[in-house]
């Protein structure tokens, strides 16, 4: 392949034309020319802890080339750095390079968390990787399926079809009253004459923010974020968090926005002098502890806020008739949208509780009562969406109201699927995947019932429902926690 000397590139990203280019002139395909771009990809490296630099290159389906190093923070605890490959992918990923990684090449050979974070793009196990601390006379690329063989990956909880890294994310977010938002009253502690730049640009680190959770890739905590920081210049970065199967190998939001800082050529970490965090309150998944932590370390002037965002499936514009035209507004519900609101006077299917057969604990007996849980969680959810949908032709249906009627015929879509998928599980005794889809079942049932609280304030019988499927799932997890055990 190659066998003389490192090319000296511009840094993270190569254009296709540019790689083309470059390997045309060494006699070389794109692919082969990778390896001699590794010790570029080296220098990007910030290792004062280890001062051991490593470099990733990649080619993305689009032709370009793409370039990480690893990233240590002092004063911080190891798990919060970021590795070569992570800052690949998420340079990748941030800039549209395809749907695939292609080629690869490594200056050591990547470790496990690494080889984990991978397996969320899909066809990884036919990506090519070289490693080149091995002697550079005939480098050769092997699959990564060689490194990481009978891996765990998305597919082992996710249906087929669900978007992964690189491919499109589209989160259905919009952001809540500004009073519910918390906020970091820091703006005092900012070097003279950035306190205004920071105020001025408050609604456009907002959206950044906004935008980078609505492409976040969280399927498994059901937890999208984003975070957006701005320098002394005003620029903005924005990072989306992008979640692994294995949990620990996930990128955080504020990760991820340093990496897209540093792409930028931002420079020093000092110059960043504002940041938004915007996520979901109260979420089993919060970043907003951990941002605030690194952030403290790496530009202690820094000024975080965090906004909340609700989760809908349409983006109304506010007091517009049904028909109106879906907008995509920074505008955000308060109280004064939905004044019309008043509780429905229809009656809702009866809600009896489901007393949990006696089981043995044995697998086979916690697949019979867990199958015969959801089979009865189904039933109601269709007579529950059934009375919700006849609310829409009441004349005190507010327009907030009928936002949530919709968004809950498509949550409750959603758990109808995942119900069949915990039964397909069941049928298989794969009670580890059922247990991913019976929690799926309980968050999109409990959607419906955060949408009527952060719109209109709450509506008792959905909270009813929603508590009443959540201690069904509850009784059904715990059993199948232990059958796992048994």
């Amino acid at each position: 392949m190659v066998n003389d000397q490192m090319i000296q590139i511009p840094k993270y990203i190569i254009s296709a034309s540019e790689a083309e280019s470059m390997a045309k002139s060494r006699g070389l395909t794109v692919p082969q020319l990778l390896p001699s771009l590794v010790k570029s990809a080296q220098d990007i490296a910030r290792v004062p802890i280890s001062n051991f630099h490593v470099g990733a290159v990649g080619l993305g389906s689009d032709g370009r080339i793409f370039c990480g190093g690893n990233i240590e923070f002092p004063g911080l605890p190891l798990n919060h750095s970021i590795h070569a490959e992570q800052f690949l992918i998420t340079n990748l990923a941030a800039h549209g390079g395809g749907p695939k990684l292609l080629y690869m090449a490594v200056s050591a050979a990547p470790c496990g968390h690494c080889r984990q974070f991978l397996q969320e793009l899909r066809g990884i196990s036919d990506t090519q990787i070289v490693i080149t601390d091995q002697p550079l006379e005939n480098p050769d690329y092997k699959p990564i399926s060689s490194i990481l063989p009978d891996a765990f990956g998305p597919f082992d909880l996710l249906d087929q079809d669900m978007p992964l890294i690189l491919e499109k994310h589209e989160n259905k977010l919009l952001l809540v009253d500004n009073a519910l938002s918390s906020k970091n009253e820091n703006v005092s502690n900012l070097p003279n004459g950035y306190t205004e730049l920071v105020e001025k640009n408050d609604e456009k680190l907002q959206r950044e923010a906004l935008d980078a959770a609505r492409a976040s890739h969280a399927p498994y905590s059901g937890c999208p974020s984003g975070v957006a920081l701005m320098d002394c210049d005003g620029k903005v970065y924005k990072g989306s968090y992008m979640e692994s199967a294995a949990y620990n190998p996930s990128m955080m939001p504020v990760q991820a926005a340093l990496v897209a800082y540093m792409v930028a050529g931002g420079g020093g970490y000092e110059r960043i002098v504002a940041a938004v965090l915007v996520e979901k309150e109260g979420m089993m998944v919060r970043q907003d502890d951990t941002a605030r932590l690194m952030l403290k370390h790496v530009s202690p002037k820094c000024e975080l806020r965090v906004v909340y965002y609700a989760r809908f499936s349409h983006w109304p514009a506010f007091g517009a008739p049904a028909n109106a035209p879906v907008v995509d507004p920074i505008d955000t519900y308060t109280e004064e949208t939905d004044k019309t609101f008043n509780p429905s006077d229809l009656p809702l299917p009866d809600i009896t509780e489901i007393v949990p057969e006696q089981t043995d604990g044995t697998p086979a007996g916690v697949a019979t009562m867990v199958t015969k849980q959801m089979k009865a969680i189904e039933k109601k959810i269709d007579e529950f969406n059934a009375s919700l949908k006849a609310r829409m032709d009441t004349p005190n249906a507010s327009h907030g109201t009928k936002e949530c009627i919709s968004e809950c015929d498509e949550v409750f879509g959603a758990a109808v699927d995942d119900i069949k998928n915990t039964l397909d599980s069941l049928d298989s005794q794969n009670l580890f995947k059922a247990n991913f889809d019976v929690s799926a079942v309980a968050t999109n049932v409990d959607t419906c019932n955060d949408c009527f609280n952060e719109m209109v304030g709450g509506d008792p019988e959905v909270k009813k429902f929603s508590d009443w499927v959540g201690s069904i799932t509850g009784e059904a997890l715990e059993a199948l926690q232990k059958a796992t055990n048994y």
